[in-house]
């Protein structure tokens, strides 16, 4: 996000969720979704989770 310098709310407006939901994220205290973790890897271009 902020390489890409996206604000919360521009990152929320791009992921379709609210900014209270990214705030959430950020703290550290979210259990995520695998389809969440999915659409992450896919807006970032980067794999979230790799599994061996």
């Amino acid at each position: 996000m902020r390489q890409r310098g996206l604000s919360k709310k521009q990152f929320a407006d791009a992921l379709g969720r609210r900014p209270s939901e990214i705030t959430k994220w950020l703290s550290g205290q979210h259990n995520f979704t695998i389809a969440t973790l999915a659409m992450l890897s896919a807006f970032f271009g980067q794999p979230i989770v790799t599994v061996k």
